[in-house]
């Protein structure tokens, strides 16, 4: 069974900023390393060889919150305040199966498990599929930044500061016909 807890609302500025420091320099990475749109991948799951629950992100590592417990609900809640610490953009996922590969390690109390997380108000069951919050940019935003590192066109700054869709799409398309006078003139 597949659980989450729903992805904390970011905004395309916070998208843009966050690939930008993925891509960038050490330094630019350091100097962003406590913004607030740094929120992470956290995954709750079971360590069938272990015999125990293991609450873990990476962030150019593998960064373990929980670990050690048989417990699911200490898990939980250990995984629910990691979460809560977390910056825009964070994301949950908990899983819970028995192992296929080892039917000897099996997770205690399954069931129970299932109910807890069931029970639980902050988890939804399933995968996260829909980001209601997200509006028209985060159709657009990949390809802008993708724009701006191939072609130097700053689409990313055009999408942030574009007051709807056809907006940016005009702007964008006059910057890229700009550079092209540009460059036939040379």
């Amino acid at each position: 069974m597949k659980f989450y807890i729903p992805t904390k609302p970011y905004t395309v500025t916070d998208a843009i900023n966050r690939r930008w420091v993925a891509q960038g320099s050490t330094r630019n990475a350091q100097l962003c390393s406590d913004a607030d749109y740094n929120g992470h991948a956290l995954s709750l799951t079971w360590n069938g060889y272990r015999g125990y629950w293991v609450g873990e992100y990476h962030w150019g590592e593998r960064v373990v919150f929980t670990r050690g417990s048989k417990d699911f609900a200490t898990a939980l809640d250990a995984t629910k305040r990691e979460f809560a610490r977390q910056g825009r953009g964070a994301s949950c996922r908990i899983h819970i199966a028995q192992p296929t590969y080892e039917k000897d390690h099996q997770i205690p109390y399954l069931d129970a498990c299932i109910a807890i997380a069931r029970a639980d108000a902050d988890l939804r069951e399933g995968e996260e599929t829909e980001f209601p919050w997200q509006d028209w940019k985060f159709k657009h935003y990949a390809a802008a930044c993708r724009d701006m590192e191939i072609w130097c066109v700053p689409s990313d700054s055009l999408l942030i500061r574009a007051e709807n869709e056809e907006a940016y799409l005009t702007a964008r398309d006059a910057e890229f016909k700009r550079r092209e006078r540009v460059s036939a003139s040379k």
